[in-house]
């Protein structure tokens, strides 16, 4: 099955520019950059790749590393000047002193300017049948450090960790100067832990509770030997917050991807299917405005302790 999306960009310079997509069946993508009705010609496919990355980030601060690590990882960074002065000639000539639509970063990357309209999807979720430990494993490999204007760099939602704590290693994560932001079911909030625990049958609830008091206190523990940091130098960070809302399921949110693992009743997330998103499409922006209400909302140990 062939899968369309389309990118739509500069209105207000004229005709839009539009971007189509589309993903055949043997999964080879198919690029298209057209002015109006008129397709803009002469541009090659690794160009319109370029174009579609940046589109797909609009506004976004691109780094180098990250562009030539996503389209061209054995290639040199000139790479990238080459098919960006092709896309700027290409979008009326577009002025790097004076840009309209791709910003230069000073030894950093390009930001693209333009608001993008999407439509359609070129897929973007993958679905597991149940919570598979070993992607979740390989994903929280790839973590790293973001540039120093983003405030974290992984954030996570749960009731607890069934695993334990051991399995996510924070401390490895932390060493490696991650940022990490963990909310957490609030213990002393009764009448949730009731409402997530009543028909669990593999752990009653006093069994769940202590658990979950005991991780919340070693998450703590560890937080205080990784605060925020208060000079330039970068380094790990450890933030926990509670919160009195139920989570939607396990959540695992990173700069690249996010992870879903989804509660059933009866049972553990890690019995439930898991849903691995890319940044690249809305649900992803969808999750990371719901980590923001969440975390804005929860409670912070330290100011209430104070």
């Amino acid at each position: 099955m062939e899968r369309h999306a389309s990118f739509t960009f500069g209105e207000k310079f004229g005709e839009p520019f539009r971007l189509e997509a589309r993903l055949d069946p043997r999964g080879r993508l198919h690029l298209t950059l057209f002015r109006g009705f008129d397709e803009v010609k002469n541009l090659l496919n690794p160009t319109l790749e370029l174009l579609r990355y940046m589109a797909e980030r609009h506004n976004k601060e691109l780094l180098e590393a990250d562009i030539l690590k996503a389209l061209w990882p054995s290639a040199s960074p000139d790479i990238i000047d080459t098919h960006v002065h092709s896309l700027r000639k290409a979008l009326l000539e577009d002025d790097p002193k004076n840009p309209r639509f791709i910003e230069t970063l000073p030894k950093r990357g390009y930001r693209f300017l333009p608001k993008v309209s999407r439509e359609g999807d070129l897929g973007g979720i993958e679905v597991f049948g149940e919570w598979n430990r070993a992607r979740f494993y390989e994903l929280l490999g790839s973590v790293e450090r973001g540039p120093e204007h983003d405030h974290d760099d992984l954030r996570i939602v749960t009731t607890g960790f069934n695993q334990g704590i051991s399995e996510l290693d924070l401390t490895g994560l932390l060493r490696r100067n991650v940022r990490l932001k963990i909310l957490m079911m609030n213990s002393e909030n009764d009448a949730l832990i009731s409402a997530r625990y009543s028909l669990r049958k593999d752990k009653p609830k006093p069994r769940a509770l202590r658990e979950l008091r005991e991780q919340i206190a070693e998450i703590e523990s560890l937080s205080k030997k990784y605060p925020p940091a208060t000079s330039g130098e970068p380094k790990g960070m450890l933030e926990l917050r509670l919160s009195d809302i139920m989570p939607a399921g396990f959540m695992v949110h990173s700069r690249e991807w996010a992870l879903l693992g989804v509660f059933l009743a009866h049972d553990t997330y890690a019995a439930g299917p898991m849903l691995e998103i890319r940044s690249d499409i809305e649900l992803w922006e969808r999750l990371r405005a719901d980590w923001d209400a969440r975390w804005k909302v929860a409670h912070s140990l330290t100011r209430k302790k104070g």
